[in-house]
């Protein structure tokens, strides 16, 4: 008899205690259903240990090969960041396991009730997502005689959550090995898992793989974003109706979700949270369920990204952006000089588009209690232009002005010269596809309020300028 077996011998639990344990297995202690069977609350009696008795339906997809393979595998975890295993029963046509009950429960479960979610902070969602990156990332990295194991049904669902709201990763009744020494190892099987989860190139292919757990890992990270669970749809005003990717492909893949950013966040976290971490936490979701398995983030890259996420929630600097709508632009409201429109690039619903104006004068103001004492910023113009713009590769000005100094600045270019020189600010090219000229910078000193006014105005009158389009400023620290 091997080691493994008689380990495995030792965590067999008399049925005749976990029906006593259970109350024969009674409606009051069911805490929880699916497709494998009921999972039920009890004391062991051995050592009073509160426990999660899992038993499985005979009638259910996982079937006596999945028991045992479960069994099997979860006798060799060890991580915080996996739900302990007890023990197990395999008698009088009854398959059980047993693991450490979770007090918290799952995060499906505080995510769906509208209560619990709006107690979560965000700092909360990052260090239960950051559990649970770590616990797949020690599936992923090999366990048990060097073998690697791919989950196959990453959900909410599955990640508990304990008195502390560490989060646990449980239910490898699907779960599936492979060697540990080949990264680009993928197991031909039939899919499984959940759908709306489930990895579209695995659903399609039958090729299993690592990254078909990341990308279900980033469908979970979207829900605690947006605090909208993956199968559920909504309606809005403007669009048909869709689910919450469908909602993140139109935002980040095809540029059509009007007013999209509103649309992602979980309204319970709308000004509560510095929107460069919700930034970084989305941007590495958005990588996990690229349709390309390359390109997907691995675990390593993933954790660092949640971190990134944290630090920059805790201890970084905040950034203010004012869209155009929040601007003063001469004649704005004139619609033979500007017109408001929509452009799928922009973060925001509305830019203001420059029709026709010979003189040029954009101002925006932001309290500063918006943003991080003892730090210094720099503003800017975030804008583009088109095709055919005109009058813009000429020399302008602009004004930063906050507790009783001013910075201003000549020849700033909102389209670069033919030549130029060393003390011309011309605009750079941002990460988002926008362009960004720097305005001036400014130092928000401890108790020193009021508002902070930027502006950027060519007023000469002798260039007629058209094609501008203004998203709006950006604060953002030095």
């Amino acid at each position: 008899m091997s080691s493994s077996r008689v380990n495995l011998e030792k965590c067999r639990i008399p049925l005749e205690e976990i029906i006593q344990a259970t109350n024969d297995f009674s409606e009051e202690t069911q805490v929880g259903d699916g497709g494998f069977g009921m999972v039920y609350k009890g004391k062991l009696s051995e050592n009073n240990r509160l426990v999660a008795i899992k038993r499985l339906n005979p009638t259910s997809r996982q079937g006596n090969v999945e028991f045992k393979n479960e069994v099997k595998m979860v006798s060799n975890f060890n991580h915080p960041n996996i739900i302990p295993f007890i023990g197990y029963c395999e008698e009088a046509n009854e398959q059980i396991v047993v693991y450490d009950y979770a007090t918290n429960i799952s995060l499906d479960h505080h995510l769906q009730d509208p209560n619990k979610r709006r107690c979560l902070t965000w700092v909360q969602r990052l260090k239960i997502c950051l559990g649970a990156a770590r616990g797949i990332k020690y599936l992923h990295s090999g366990v048990g005689e060097h073998r690697r194991v791919i989950h196959r049904d990453v959900k909410s669902a599955n990640i508990l959550l304990d008195e502390n709201m560490e989060a646990k990763i449980c239910d490898f009744g699907l779960s599936r090995l492979s060697p540990r020494n080949q990264p680009e190892t993928q197991v031909l099987t039939r899919a499984c898992g959940t759908m709306c989860y489930i990895d579209p190139v695995y659903n399609e292919r039958r090729r299993l793989s690592k990254e078909s757990d990341i990308y279900s890992f980033g469908v979970v990270m979207f829900e605690i974003s947006s605090g909208m669970m993956a199968y559920h749809v909504r309606r809005f005003e403007d669009t048909k109706t869709q689910s919450m990717i469908d909602m993140v492909r139109s935002y980040y893949d095809d540029h059509q979700l009007v007013d999209g950013l509103d649309k992602l966040i979980d309204t319970a976290l709308k000004g509560k949270i510095d929107m460069s971490s919700f930034h970084k936490f989305n941007e590495i979701a958005h990588e996990c369920i690229n349709m390309d398995i390359k390109k997907r983030p691995t675990m390593d890259r993933i954790i660092e990204g949640i971190e990134e996420a944290i630090n920059i929630q805790e201890n970084g600097k905040k950034f203010y952006m004012l869209e155009a709508n929040d601007l003063s632009i001469e004649w704005q409201d004139d619609t033979r000089y500007w017109e408001w429109g929509h452009v799928p690039e922009s973060r925001f619903p509305e830019v203001c588009i420059l029709r026709e104006v010979w003189w040029l004068e954009i101002h925006g103001k932001v309290a500063a209690v918006k943003l991080s004492q003892k730090s210094k910023y720099v503003a800017y113009l975030v804008f583009r232009t088109t095709d055919d713009c005109s009058g813009l590769a000429v020399p302008a000005k602009s004004r930063v002005s906050y507790g009783g100094i001013e910075m201003e600045t000549e020849n700033v270019y909102l389209r670069r010269p033919r030549r130029v020189q060393e003390n011309y600010v011309v605009p750079h090219k941002r990460k988002d596809g926008w362009m960004e000229i720097k305005l001036g910078e400014f130092e928000y000193k401890e108790g020193d309020d009021g508002e902070v006014e930027m502006v950027l105005e060519e007023v000469t009158r002798q260039n007629r300028k058209s094609g501008l389009i203004v998203e709006g400023m950006e604060i953002r620290p030095k």
